[in-house]
């Protein structure tokens, strides 16, 4: 899947909370794989912990289950990353 079909893309939980949209991918220069996607929030309050970058929510890869017409992200991993105070997961 190409950036530009991503970037826009609605991001929910598994569990039906909407995030935000897609609004760019972090990728690690050494691997060349996709490390954090940033989500522009939809709510201002949900997740305070999680960490942020100009105001765009940090959301770890791994924490993606699926992207069909939108991305689907577990909310146990972003439970345990605001438990843990924003650590990557």
């Amino acid at each position: 899947m190409l950036m530009k079909q991503l970037r826009g893309m609605k991001v929910i939980t598994d569990r039906g909370l909407e995030l935000g949209k897609v609004e760019d991918l972090l990728i690690d220069e050494g691997s060349g794989k996709v490390s954090h996607i940033c989500v522009k929030p939809a709510s201002s309050g949900m997740f305070r912990s999680i960490p942020k970058d100009k105001g765009q929510l940090l959301i770890p890869y791994s924490a993606v289950l699926a992207v069909r017409e939108f991305m689907i992200i577990s909310e146990r991993v972003l439970t345990i990353m605001e438990m843990k105070g924003g650590a990557g997961v």
